[in-house]
């Protein structure tokens, strides 16, 4: 009726919404059913209700539109970016990357605009992920303690290389498979191995806490000291590196004045001492990307790692289940996060009677900043330190026990990139051991 008294797709939104306390998905049904076209229909429902593009997806899924050209068109028609059209097709129609490129490139976007926002969508988790990715020891042979090991310690007699202010991970052109193991933190999130010499393959051969092991390859006809620098990738994103060169890999050496076990004991001559950051269990409230909208337009981005739920102790499941058509609910809860506990420990059996410096930095930034003026063998001093603002909102959306930071990633405040202790800043103590005087919380 009121399309045959001449109102406008958008008047009638309005008109039915209004009156009658209409949903979108509701609407965009009763409009189909009046003959108005996907477009149409699309620019009505974001005119009456202000929807985002996921809004006015998913009420074209529940009045019966399958996910094709005429949806991306019409989204396109109503003012909506890329980006944000990509998001729809990722929460709407839970669309893998691979098919919302192919819909995109369909609907004229270039392939260039395509990757770039698919990468912004799909690939932010990603990246975030690569980001937090550390390589500290690389060596030849297998982690005699194992990569689930409580204690990423790497064993006596290996010489290591690859990591920054090591020499370059030596590569045999033997054309034989060789082992490598690779110590660090979250590289057992890695799935490919890139930047190797021409024709050479690797393998990621068993992965845990505290690295992963690979089985490398490199054909003859590659020249010695052909000299590069290989990654770790997550997906297409670029993690941690490693320098390498070609050539046969030296002789293992018996050093155990820098080797170190598991359990935090040193194996050294007795006579210098030796300081590491204190081992202790901190909770950082990172986000690792994955944006979730609920039914009143909020954005919502997942906490690091995406399984953690600590910070969302207590937070309710918003529903039980979710109807066809329907944005999810959240729930919101304001917390307060603990503050960073940091510190230093003499892990030998000599005291150190000198003064040092430890600091605690974010990022490339130091923010906290400690004098010791000696430290008996075997003691450990903490401190605590206090962020601008420890206050921050988080929540669960949906059906999903994720851990969600209320907003973008740049809503508020987070810890990423991250936190790290340097001991002995300052190099005032002679240690048996100087490699082990940094660790990421």
């Amino acid at each position: 009726a009121l399309k045959a008294a001449g109102y406008a797709a958008n008047q009638i939104a309005a008109a039915l919404k209004s009156a009658f306390g209409a949903t979108a998905s509701q609407v965009a049904k009763a409009l189909k059913a009046a003959g108005y076209a996907a477009n149409q229909i699309a620019a009505a429902l974001k005119s009456a209700f202000g929807a985002t593009a996921s809004q006015v997806a998913q009420a074209l899924k529940a009045a019966g539109y399958a996910v094709n050209q005429q949806v991306i068109q019409a989204l396109k028609a109503a003012g909506y970016t890329l980006d944000q059209i990509a998001s729809a097709l990722k929460i709407a129609y839970s669309l893998a990357r691979a098919q919302a490129e192919q819909l995109l490139k369909n609907a004229q976007y270039s392939t260039a605009q395509v990757i770039t926002a698919l990468d912004r969508v799909y690939g932010q988790a990603q990246q975030v992920a690569a980001n937090t990715m550390q390589l500290k020891h690389a060596f030849h042979g297998t982690y005699a303690y194992g990569l689930n090991a409580s204690e990423c310690f790497w064993p006596s007699g290996y010489q290591l290389f690859g990591a920054a202010g090591y020499p370059p991970l030596p590569l045999p052109n033997t054309d034989r498979t060789v082992v490598i193991t690779l110590l660090g933190t979250n590289l057992f999130s890695a799935n490919s191995i890139s930047g190797l010499p021409r024709g050479a393959s690797a393998r990621i051969t068993d992965r845990g806490k505290c690295g992963i092991q690979l089985a490398v390859r490199v054909p003859r006809n590659v020249a010695r000291d052909t000299r590069g620098s290989g990654a770790l990738m997550i997906g297409g994103k670029r993690g941690a590196v490693f320098s390498w060169v070609v050539g046969p890999v030296p002789s293992r050496r018996a050093n155990t004045t820098s080797a170190q076990m598991p359990g935090g004991s040193t194996l050294n001559s007795g006579k210098l001492p030796d300081l590491e950051p204190a081992r202790v269990i901190n909770h950082l409230y990172k986000v690792i990307g994955g944006y979730v909208e609920d039914n009143l337009g909020n954005i919502y981005t997942a906490l690091y790692p995406q399984g953690n739920s600590y910070y969302c102790q207590g937070v309710p499941q918003p529903q039980s289940q979710q109807p066809a058509g329907t944005m999810p609910l959240a729930s919101r809860q304001t917390i307060t996060v603990n503050d960073i506990t940091w510190g230093v420990k003499n892990i030998s059996q000599m005291d150190v009677t000198g003064s040092f410096t430890i600091e605690l930095r974010r990022g490339n930034i130091v923010v906290a900043q400690r004098s010791i003026s000696s430290l008996a063998a075997g003691q450990q001093m903490t401190f605590s330190y206090s962020r601008p603002n420890s206050s921050t909102c988080v929540a669960k959306v949906g059906l999903e026990n994720t851990c969600y930071h209320c907003g973008t990633a740049r809503d508020g405040w987070n810890d990423n990139p991250g936190y790290k202790v340097i001991v002995d800043s300052g190099k005032n103590i002679q240690e048996s051991n100087e490699r082990n005087n940094a660790r990421d919380l």
